[in-house]
């Protein structure tokens, strides 16, 4: 609009120009570069007055002829202007900006697929369609293979389902620059890698796994389930003492810690310590109840870790029952395994647990069916 504007300005410049360079020719026709003398019709006599405007008006004539050509060439620059610095943008734009943009929409185009295969996979999986969920979960994984964060979650949830091979491979690929976030990947890289040692009993696997909880917790020394699952991870070693160490120090960090009481009390049993066994046992049920009534993440874990108090108590039927419960709920028969790993543990204890073998069946059979 503002470019409209000026050019019209100049055009109407030009038009004046052209007009007071007629009137100044006309005179030159029409007036004599000369003085009268007399009185009308008196002789035009040539003197200094005349002279001096005879040049004025010759220099007036070259001044607008020159302002004229002047303003024409600026109207002809300004009339080009628009397209010269259209085509110039254009081109700018083409250069630097048109790839990073293109890059930029077909990563958005990725992000948004990968979130619906995200939400559909989440759907199924609470479904209880594990299968069909994984598949949806590799997709997300293949369309972000980079996504720090992505990874990490997929690889929660390839551990909650019991892949721990796939949760391997996107937790390796996770590298995330704050360190909140890398000390959440340790622990589940450290968790991933002590449960696939278990299932194909390869101490390499419980190696890595010491390595990653190490690491999480130089990160993170308050957090409880990392000090934990090291526990579990010399327990499975058979490194009893070191096992029971850092279940304490997880306890003493998190005193509502129904993992760490439950595991402090098994061990307590299986080395004989029968009282202090059932006193890890009452603090574990209240612990379980209470994440059970909040529905905390991983809740089979809390019935569990319920229904084993229960046993011990003699309550050998709500046993079952909250047994039942957790079998339900387990999301993969992987996870059998850390719970069968306990119960045989117990089963070597100097002192018989009442009804211990008929839920140790009881998981087997879920475990096969």
């Amino acid at each position: 609009m503002r470019t409209r504007i000026a050019i019209a300005i100049y055009y109407v410049a030009i038009g004046l120009l052209v007009v007071f360079t007629g009137v100044i020719v006309y005179k030159l026709m029409f007036w004599p570069p000369c003085t009268q003398t007399g009185p009308t019709n008196g002789v035009c006599a040539v003197d200094g007055w005349s002279l001096a405007g005879l040049a004025a008006t010759v220099m007036g004539i070259a001044a607008t002829v020159l302002a004229l050509l002047g303003t024409v060439a600026v109207a002809a620059w300004w009339t080009g202007l628009d397209k010269r610095v259209s085509d110039h943008a254009t081109k700018l734009y083409d250069v630097k900006f048109d790839p990073l943009l293109t890059k930029i929409r077909i990563e958005g185009d990725k992000t948004r697929e990968a979130l619906v295969y995200f939400s559909l996979a989440d759907r199924l999986l609470n479904q209880k369609n594990t299968a069909e969920a994984l598949e949806l979960y590799q997709k997300v994984g293949k369309l972000l293979p980079e996504d720090a964060q992505m990874n990490y979650v997929l690889g929660r949830i390839y551990n909650s389902v019991g892949d721990y091979e796939a949760a391997i491979v996107v937790l390796e690929e996770s590298h995330p620059d704050d360190s909140k976030t890398q000390e959440k990947v340790q622990t589940e890289l450290g968790k991933a890698y002590r449960m696939q040692g278990e299932a194909l009993k390869k101490d390499a696997y419980y190696e890595r796994a010491e390595e990653c909880l190490k690491k999480a917790i130089e990160l993170n020394p308050n957090e409880s389930n990392t000090f934990s699952m090291l526990g579990g991870l010399y327990r499975r070693k058979e490194k009893y003492m070191q096992a029971f160490d850092f279940y304490e120090r997880a306890w003493r960090i998190d005193p509502n810690s129904s993992y760490a009481l439950g595991n402090l009390a098994s061990l307590s049993w299986y080395q004989g310590n029968i009282d202090e066994a059932r006193e890890y046992f009452g603090h574990a049920e209240v612990a379980a109840r209470s994440r059970i009534k909040k529905g905390q993440e991983s809740i089979y874990w809390a019935y569990y870790d319920l229904a084993l108090a229960q046993l011990v108590e003699g309550k050998i039927e709500e046993a079952k029952k909250t047994f039942a419960i957790a079998i339900r709920e387990t999301p993969s028969k992987s996870l059998f395994d850390s719970v069968l790993n306990n119960l045989y543990l117990l089963q070597k204890a100097p002192q018989p647990m009442r009804g211990l073998d008929e839920i140790v069946k009881m998981l087997e059979d879920a475990k096969e069916n």
